[in-house]
């Protein structure tokens, strides 16, 4: 039996702003700040929503991570949204207390209630799954399990990423698409891990779909500390389940792109996400970031080595033409019309630069707690005086 969760984040501050949200110069990083909730029920409505309304297995619960004080206003509109579709869950997330979201308790999968397997699956609320992500993850799980071939635990994403500029001016009325700008080459976008129950206690939100393919790779060093954490954490849970053998080297990543088709990622202005609970980019050892810093300005060069995809320069972006640009995928574009206004260059602009002033008090603070850290941590030299035991005391 399996037991598949789809997650969205909405809107959750973290720890950081928690404290800080009143404080007037942090205000319009705050996720629940009016025109960001407002920008990410736009995006919800045009991408997410219809992307999972439109897949043809339906056999999964659609989770709703929210901020405990996303205001009423917003909760209605989500639950309007969402009115008809069935297994739909909101769980209220609290900064100041925060769940441990990389376990599965807090889904609710019960040991006794029996899931065999346990599948959690992100869906940010600004990118839209491929009609059929759902129904061919399930299908690659049972028809491992047929042959007596699934593994204890195994990630999927896609490696096909298709990026969806929404500066929509009147030459493009719907923006760009093109191919991914960011650095990983594994989308956020329907990243995906499954785990058997309970003896695999893990949830996709505890990984970062940067070292996708490095997890269960561990015939290669762990490219930063983080993946040498969940290596060890996954043999341990190896151990104690006595799973005997566990697969090794890259055969634990599903593309399940190749069979489903290419992930659609909006990118609205540098792609800042602030809802995240990750603030700011977190590069690890291959200069890639975890937390959605790759935006417009982000470089790309050559062809990327894991994906064999060409380079921006090299496949130039096109007009977005309806429901033909993006043949996999549904996109709601009677709500891209009533919502275009979000995406007028200025806006997208204001965004872009509103991102990198972001990242400029980041690297700010950062250095500032550094030297004020060395000034804390320094000693002036000072001469022993006597009866020290060293010099100048009595003999």
């Amino acid at each position: 039996m399996l037991e598949h969760f789809v997650i969205t984040r909405f809107c959750l501050r973290d720890r950081w702003l928690h404290r800080r949200a009143a404080l007037a110069p942090f205000r319009t990083l705050d996720p629940l700040a009016p025109r960001t909730v407002e920008l990410r029920l736009n995006l919800l409505e045009t991408t997410c929503l219809p992307g999972l309304r439109a897949q043809t297995n339906r056999d999964f619960t659609w989770v709703l991570l929210i901020d405990r004080a996303l205001g009423r206003e917003a909760r209605r509109r989500l639950r309007d949204m969402t009115r008809g579709m069935d297994r739909v869950r909101f769980v209220e997330y609290r900064a100041d207390a925060p769940q441990p979201l990389e376990r599965l308790g807090w889904l609710g999968p019960s040991p006794t209630g029996a899931p065999d397997y346990v599948l959690t699956t992100l869906n940010d609320d600004d990118d839209a799954l491929p009609r059929r992500w759902i129904e061919v993850l399930q299908s690659h799980a049972r028809g491992l399990a047929a042959q007596d071939r699934l593994p204890p635990f195994m990630l999927a994403g896609a490696r096909r990423i298709v990026q969806w500029d929404m500066v929509f001016t009147p030459d493009a009325p719907f923006g760009w698409a093109g191919p991914w700008r960011g650095l990983a080459s594994v989308a956020s976008c329907g990243f995906s891990l499954l785990c058997r129950w309970p003896a695999f206690d893990f949830s996709v939100l505890g990984l970062s779909h940067v070292y996708a393919q490095t997890y269960g790779d561990f015939l290669e060093p762990p490219p930063d500390e983080h993946v040498r954490l969940v290596r060890q954490q996954l043999l341990q849970a190896a151990r104690d389940a006595r799973v005997g053998r566990i697969p090794m080297g890259r055969d634990t990543f599903f593309d399940a792109s190749h069979d489903a088709g290419a992930v659609v990622m909006a990118n609205h202005g540098g792609n800042f996400q602030p809802w995240r609970l990750n603030r700011g980019p977190r590069r690890g050892a291959q200069g890639a970031c975890e937390a959605g810093a790759a935006g417009p300005e982000a470089p790309a060069s050559g062809r990327d080595r894991t994906s064999g995809r060409r380079s921006q320069e090299e496949i130039p972006a096109r007009r977005v033409q309806g429901a033909a640009t993006f043949p996999d995928v549904s996109i709601d574009w009677r709500a891209a019309r009533r919502h275009r206004r979000r995406f007028r260059p200025w806006r997208v602009r204001a965004r872009l630069l509103e991102h990198r002033l972001h990242e400029g008090r980041e690297a700010a603070a950062q250095r500032s707690r550094g030297l004020a850290g060395g000034i804390r941590s320094w000693r002036p030299f000072r001469a022993p005086g006597p009866g020290s035991g060293t010099t100048g005391g009595a003999t």
